[in-house]
C-alpha cells in the first residue's frame, strides 16, 4: 500500500482515536466499519466465492469490531499463514500437501486488508486541514509538553512543530 506523500513523507503522524474527526465530518469507527463492509471494494472482493463471503461476514460481525481489530486480525492471519506455508511439515500433515489452500487464504486476508487501508485513505484524504489543525491544536500541545520532559527529545523541533499548527 503507498501512502501519499503528506501521510507518507511527514516526519511525525498523529493518529486518533474513534470519533476525533467526527467535527470534521467523518465516521466514528463504528460507521466507518459498517461503511467499509458495505462499500463496492468489499462487495467486490466477498461476492467472488462463499468462503470469501463467510469471512467479511464473520469479520463485519465480530465482536468489538472496529477498525483496529480488523487490521491485528488480517494482519495475524498472513503473519499465521506464510509461517505455516513455509514449514513442510505442517503442509504435509495438516494441508496433507495442498499449500494452495493456505496461499488462497492469505491472499484473501492480504485482499481485505489492502482495501481497508484505502478506504481509510479514500475517508480521510479530504480532510480539511486548517480545521484539523484547530481541532487538534490543544492535543499537540499536550504532546509536545508530555516530550519536553523526555530526555534527549528535540526540543527544537517539538517547538517547531506547534508553532507550525498554529500558523
Amino acid at each position: 500500500m503507498k501512502f501519499p506523500d503528506p501521510i507518507g513523507k511527514a516526519p511525525v503522524l498523529f493518529l486518533t482515536g474513534a470519533g476525533a474527526s467526527v467535527p470534521l465530518g467523518r465516521f466514528t469507527s463504528a460507521q466507518f466499519v459498517n461503511s467499509f463492509f458495505n462499500s463496492a471494494r468489499v462487495r467486490d472482493i466477498a461476492n467472488r466465492d462463499k468462503t470469501t463471503y463467510g469471512f467479511t461476514t464473520f469479520l463485519q460481525f465480530k465482536p468489538q469490531a472496529d477498525i483496529e481489530t480488523i487490521l491485528s486480525y488480517l494482519e495475524a492471519n498472513v503473519s499465521a499463514g506464510e509461517r505455516f506455508s513455509s514449514d513442510p511439515e505442517f503442509v504435509k500433515r495438516v494441508l496433507y500437501d495442498n499449500s494452495p489452500a493456505l496461499g488462497a487464504f492469505i491472499a484473501m486476508n492480504l485482499e481485505l486488508r489492502d482495501a481497508l487501508y484505502a478506504e481509510i485513505m479514500d475517508h480521510f484524504s479530504d480532510v480539511d486541514t486548517e480545521r484539523a489543525g484547530q481541532l487538534y491544536e490543544p492535543l499537540l500541545a499536550d504532546f509536545i509538553d508530555w516530550f519536553r520532559e523526555v530526555p534527549g527529545s528535540d526540543q527544537r523541533f517539538l517547538s517547531s512543530r506547534l508553532t507550525t499548527t498554529r500558523r
